[in-house]
């Protein structure tokens, strides 16, 4: 039987984050002695399911690894932002 210490340390750990209108999930869990981060983007303006990101490196610490996801669905984010915004036509250019 594992001791309470080991069970702490296998747990898989998490936050949710408001970010520009969405909701990100960020986890990571254990694989291989080192942790994986996986992260969930909700938009608000989609009802389908939410984005998922997923098989991204595996980091030495929970932080690198919940920074590495959170990262990923910011970056996600931006650019999906940036693809929505209309392109402002130039004036007077020949």
């Amino acid at each position: 039987m594992t001791c309470y210490d080991e069970q702490s340390k296998s747990a898989r750990r998490g936050k949710a984050i408001a970010y520009k209108g969405h909701i990100v999930r960020v986890l990571c869990y254990p694989l291989l002695g080192r942790w994986r981060p996986f992260a969930t983007v909700e938009s608000p303006l989609s009802r389908g399911t939410p984005t998922r990101f997923g098989r991204m490196k595996l980091c030495d610490s929970v932080e690198d690894a919940l920074a590495l996801a959170l990262k990923t669905a910011a970056d996600w984010i931006d650019n999906a932002a940036a693809k929505a915004s209309p392109t402002q036509p130039t004036h007077g250019a020949s």
